[in-house]
């Protein structure tokens, strides 16, 4: 049974916005935090515990995981499988919010006997990127850290990251590309050229196996870029 919810100070019902504001800008004693925002997620949730969204350089306080399908019940499901333990949950009607998107807040353990650490996260079900964009963008001086793609095909992400990241104040955007085997030519020079066209700085390559694939050789391979003025 879950124990009774108590949201982070910065998190106000009545307004995605507002809370959104409060966490990336700060409120009065409480500093800023360290957003990522997870578009498209689908019912991927690696991202709150995989290396390269929690290491040296790519440090995130609270995610914000979305998708235009509802993976509620999934999420409940896998988040347990992978050593998640959902200590907070609570369902939030935002007022500024598509009305028929569902969006949760979650409060997750996770401990496999030799990491252990919590996350806060937004779930944000059935709304589109350009949705969640147009909102963060009416938000004045809102920072968005991290923004993770995985195979996604929307334009206004992975075509114009540069830009988006420019309006978002974002510094590291994490692409994961699909390969078997270990890391191709044609991959690396895939890569290669998106830093140099978006002008980002390719800062770190992770990997990790038996994403997306029922082929055990196969491996997710994911960059890290940084955004340097």
């Amino acid at each position: 049974m879950l124990k009774q919810i108590k949201m982070l100070p910065q998190i106000k019902k009545n307004s995605f916005a507002l809370s959104v504001k409060n966490l990336s800008v700060g409120m009065e004693s409480f500093k800023p935090l360290k957003l990522l925002w997870y578009p498209a997620c689908g019912y991927d949730f690696r991202v709150l515990h995989h290396s390269c969204t929690n290491n040296i350089s790519v440090q995130s306080d609270f995610f914000i995981l979305s998708d235009l399908n509802c993976w509620e019940n999934e999420f409940n499901i896998i988040i347990n499988q992978e050593g998640f333990n959902i200590q907070e949950s609570e369902k939030i009607n935002f007022q500024d919010l598509p009305e028929d998107s569902e969006c949760y807040y979650k409060t997750i353990r996770f401990n496999n006997g030799h990491v252990n650490f919590t996350k806060k996260l937004l779930l944000i079900w059935n709304i589109s990127n350009q949705k969640l964009i147009e909102i963060f963008n009416q938000i004045q001086y809102f920072k968005l850290e991290t923004i993770f793609v995985k195979r996604c095909a929307d334009f206004l992400i992975t075509d114009n990251g540069y830009e988006l990241m420019q309006q978002l104040n974002t510094r590291y955007y994490i692409n994961s590309f699909f390969s078997s085997g270990l890391i191709s030519n044609s991959l690396h020079e895939e890569v290669v050229n998106f830093s140099r066209n978006q002008n980002l700085l390719l800062r770190a390559i992770n990997s990790y196996a038996g994403v997306g694939s029922n082929e055990t050789e196969s491996l997710e391979f994911v960059f890290t870029f940084e955004r340097v003025e």
